[in-house]
């Protein structure tokens, strides 16, 4: 597979069509930051704030945390997750040193549960090869499921709301 374009084969039953994944380009910041906001829609949903200071923290969270990430892995795979060559997800890992580190993976709600994650998931854990493979989740979340599936075992709290998670080869 190429940086560039790669095609994640059916790696899961149930996948309906054939996923492709391409590098991250500036031209899909307004893509991920609506990503972004649908990920973090159930919390904006419970603040009692105006819509235009949700929408303003929202905005410097999604800033900072994608400043985070290119600063802390600067060498990582950001990849765009497409289907019928429409974008609808990120997948961003660290493939450097003894093991590899899922930093990102992230699904428009409309794709959810057809097991696209699984999919992704199967080929970083298929390219890691003898490499154990890390991860974070928000604890609780439902991706803890898919996880617990693929054979990650918790390592522990990973800050007040995440869960370090490994899976060894």
């Amino acid at each position: 597979m190429t940086a560039s374009s790669r095609r994640v084969r059916d790696a899961a039953p149930g996948v309906p069509d054939r996923l492709r994944l391409r590098r991250q380009a500036p031209a899909d910041a307004a893509f991920l930051r609506a990503l972004f906001a649908e990920g973090r829609a159930e919390e904006m949903a419970q603040a009692a704030w105006p819509e235009a200071m949700k929408a303003a923290f929202l905005d410097d969270q999604f800033r900072l945390r994608e400043a985070h990430y290119a600063r802390a892995h600067p060498g990582a795979d950001f990849s765009i997750v497409e289907r019928a060559g429409r974008p609808v997800g990120r997948l961003a890992v660290a493939w450097d040193g003894d093991s590899v580190h899922v930093i990102d993976i992230a699904l428009r709600a409309a794709v959810r549960g057809r097991g696209i994650g699984t999919a992704l998931m199967g080929q970083v854990i298929e390219r890691a090869g003898a490499r154990p493979v890390t991860l974070q989740v928000v604890r609780g979340a439902p991706a803890a499921r898919l996880y617990a599936r693929l054979g990650f075992i918790s390592q522990g709290t990973a800050g007040p709301f995440h869960e370090a998670l490994r899976r060894e080869p």
